[in-house]
Parts: C-alpha cells; sequence; structure tokens
C-alpha cells in the first residue's frame, strides 16, 4: 500500500512539473527614456551687490555676492547679465561671474549644485560725480578706500538709484 502511495505521489509530482505540459509566449520589447535638460538656480543672486569707491583712488574696488545652481550632468550652459556693466553716481563698473575663484561665464552641470560668485569691479582713477553736495570730511590721510572697503572717516558719500540687472542661464 506505500508502495502503491509513493508511486501514485510521483506519478501526480511528475505531470504537474512536466514542461510538455506548459505553454508559454514570449515578446521582446525596448525602453525609450526622454530626458530632457534643466538648469536652475538652487539659490538665486538677490538682493544688492554693494560697491565702495573713494573718488580717484589708485586700485580697482571689486565686491561679490553668492548664488548656486544646478543643471543636468553633461549639460552645457552660458551665464549671461544684462546689461554686463552700468554707470553709476558718474563710476563705471562690470560685471563677471566666477566659479571655484576662476573668472568664466560657462560651465558643463555636474548634477550637482555648483557655487558661483557675481563679481562688481569698477576701475581706479574714476572721479565719480555727486548731484548733491554730502558731508564732506577733510582728508588727514591717504586718498584710497581703507583695506575694509570703508571711506576711512571721509563723510557719508552720495548714492544713486541702483541699476538693476538680470542674470540668465542658457543651456
Amino acid at each position: 500500500m506505500k508502495k502503491l502511495v509513493l508511486s501514485t505521489l510521483l506519478g501526480i509530482a511528475a505531470v504537474i512539473s512536466s514542461p510538455a505540459n506548459a505553454l508559454t509566449a514570449a515578446s521582446t520589447f525596448t525602453v525609450k527614456v526622454n530626458l530632457y535638460p534643466v538648469c536652475k538656480f538652487v539659490t538665486a543672486p538677490t538682493g544688492q551687490l554693494d560697491l565702495r569707491y573713494v573718488s580717484l583712488q589708485t586700485s580697482d574696488s571689486s565686491n561679490t555676492m553668492d548664488f548656486q545652481l544646478v543643471c543636468t550632468a553633461g549639460q552645457a550652459y552660458n551665464l549671461s547679465f544684462a546689461p554686463a556693466s552700468g554707470t553709476v553716481v558718474g563710476l563705471n563698473y562690470t560685471l563677471a561671474t566666477t566659479l571655484a575663484g576662476t573668472a568664466t561665464a560657462s560651465g558643463t552641470g555636474t548634477g550637482t549644485t555648483e557655487d558661483w560668485k557675481i563679481k562688481g569691479t569698477i576701475a581706479g582713477g574714476q572721479a565719480g560725480t555727486c548731484a548733491t553736495s554730502v558731508n564732506n570730511a577733510t582728508t588727514t590721510g591717504a586718498q584710497d578706500a581703507s583695506a575694509d572697503g570703508t571711506t576711512g572717516g571721509r563723510g557719508t558719500g552720495c548714492t544713486a538709484a541702483a541699476v538693476s540687472h538680470v542674470l540668465t542661464i542658457t543651456y
């Protein structure tokens, strides 16, 4: 009896696992991905880039402001200003972008956040123009701005309406 039950069970197992009784169908397909690259500001430049300058100073005066962007890995991009320069209180200035301390206006996306700077520069030797009289101080020392960018006690200075600029990423 044990032999009969065992052979019956083995026969049923053979029928169930037999590939000759299984029906299959196969189809091949492909996967297509459309990747749309992007470049965007992570931290956009906002606020005001302050430039300090003492009339007729001999050296250039510059300052920077930070911004961050991210682009799809491998995506080439360019940065541009509109306008790229300006004049305020009779002082001409220029704008440039730097990445890791190197002046550049282009890059290739890494897929991770990149730290950039906008650098504004006023060339030395410019007189400037004040529209109205300001709190003038007596000059008693060097004519250039001090190392920290202050006027060294030379009064309040004159200002004019700031010039708006747009930084654009083209990719």
